[in-house]
């Protein structure tokens, strides 16, 4: 899953690696990279991950 082009950010990369460790639990869901913003499931899957990214990055980071 990318939104654009550019370099990944701190956030993004954490919440990947958060997803990619779910994953282990759940084999049926599509990798990070595979997921689809546009389908409501997938898009509440990172939405889902980015949230708790966040508890992983301190408040005065811009990366939130």
């Amino acid at each position: 899953m990318s939104d654009t082009p550019q370099a990944s950010t701190t956030l993004d990369i954490i919440a990947r690696e958060l997803h990619e460790l779910m994953r282990l639990s759940n084999p049926g869901c599509p990798a990070w990279d595979d997921l689809d913003p546009a389908k409501s499931h997938e898009a509440g899957l990172i939405q889902m991950a980015r949230e708790k990214a966040r508890e992983f990055i301190p408040s005065d980071d811009p990366a939130t």
